[in-house]
């Protein structure tokens, strides 16, 4: 297979390769370093490409959780939304509530000013009254 201008693609020396052609170029320790050169850039892109393709592995694992975290923050902002219109609707009935309960405790105060003023009334009736005569009742205020 050939790229570009004609040239074998392939590493290896052989006939038509670029190996056999930069060999007969270059001295034979000159190309064994370029030979070096290149295996060591090699090792160096293999490494990288195996440390990229962990990189996106951890990468696709974080992006997975963050989706279920997403997806839970999501339920708990929903049950939270639920739970503030409850408390809003539990908070207006708690105001109604109070505001009956302030009447209420009118209403008694004004009962018991009521019922104070009836008790000094009946005193004051008692009072008033002639003292039963002592021979014409009983203890049990019976007439005999």
């Amino acid at each position: 297979m050939s790229r570009g201008f004609g040239l074998p693609v392939d590493n290896f020396p052989g006939r038509s390769s670029i190996g056999a052609r930069l060999a007969g170029m270059v001295s034979p320790m000159e190309f064994a370093r370029l030979r070096g050169r290149v295996d060591s850039h090699h090792e160096t892109l293999r490494a990288l490409s195996d440390t990229l393709l962990d990189v996106k592995e951890t990468v696709d694992r974080h992006t997975a959780t963050l989706d279920q975290h997403t997806t839970t923050l999501d339920q708990h902002t929903t049950t939270l939304d639920q739970h503030t219109a409850i408390l809003d609707e539990h908070t207006a009935v708690l105001n109604e509530h109070t505001a009956i309960l302030g009447q209420h405790g009118a209403t008694l105060d004004r009962h018991t000013g009521m019922l104070t003023s009836h008790g000094e009334m009946l005193a004051e009736i008692l009072r008033r009254l002639p003292e039963p005569e002592s021979d014409a009742t009983s203890e049990l205020g019976e007439r005999p």
